[in-house]
C-alpha cells in the first residue's frame, strides 16, 4: 500500500524555484528534528490546533512550504528549524522523502537569533562536517551542504 502524500504545494514556491529545495530522505532528516517541540501549533493568525489536525489540513489543503534545515556555521549547530510537526505526520503516515532547504546562519540552537521553533534540541554537524564553510547566501540546496545523506 502507498502512503497518502500531501499535495506538493511547496513545488511552486520562491524557494524551489530557486533551486535550493530537494526532497532528502526522511530518515535523515529525522535524525535532526526537534524533539521537545510541543504538539500544540500555532498558526500565522494566532489560532492553535493539535498535531492530528495538522494531518487533515495536510491532506486536504497540501503541504505549502519545505522543511528548514538550519545550520550555524560559528557554533557547528544543526537542527530542523522548521518543519518538526509536520516531519513527525509525515514519518508516521510513511512519506519515505521530504522537501528541505537549508538555512545557513552564523549560530543554531535555541539561543541563537530568530528561532523559528519552541524547541530546545540542536546537534551537532555530521562527523565529515560540512561542504561549505562561510556564508554566501542565506538559503542553499541540501546537497551543496552536507556530503551524504546515507544513515
Amino acid at each position: 500500500m502507498t502512503a497518502m502524500k500531501p499535495k506538493a504545494n511547496w513545488k511552486d514556491r520562491q524557494l524551489t524555484k530557486s533551486g535550493v529545495v530537494e526532497e532528502l530522505p526522511i530518515e535523515w532528516v529525522w535524525k535532526y528534528w526537534t524533539s521537545d517541540v510541543n504538539n500544540h501549533i500555532a498558526l500565522e493568525d494566532g489560532a492553535h490546533m493539535e498535531l492530528d489536525e495538522l494531518w487533515n489540513v495536510l491532506i486536504v489543503e497540501g503541504m505549502n512550504d519545505p522543511l528548514i534545515l538550519r545550520v550555524g556555521l560559528e557554533n557547528k549547530r544543526m537542527r530542523l528549524e522548521a518543519g518538526n510537526h509536520r516531519i513527525q505526520l509525515l514519518r508516521r503516515h510513511g512519506v519515505k522523502a521530504v522537501p528541505v532547504t537549508v538555512q545557513v546562519r552564523h549560530l543554531c540552537g535555541d539561543n541563537a537569533p530568530e528561532p523559528m521553533t519552541n524547541g530546545t534540541v540542536d546537534f551537532p554537524f555530521p562527523s565529515e562536517g560540512l561542504k561549505i564553510s562561510e556564508m554566501t547566501q542565506e538559503y542553499m540546496k541540501p546537497s551543496d551542504v552536507f556530503w551524504s545523506f546515507e544513515l
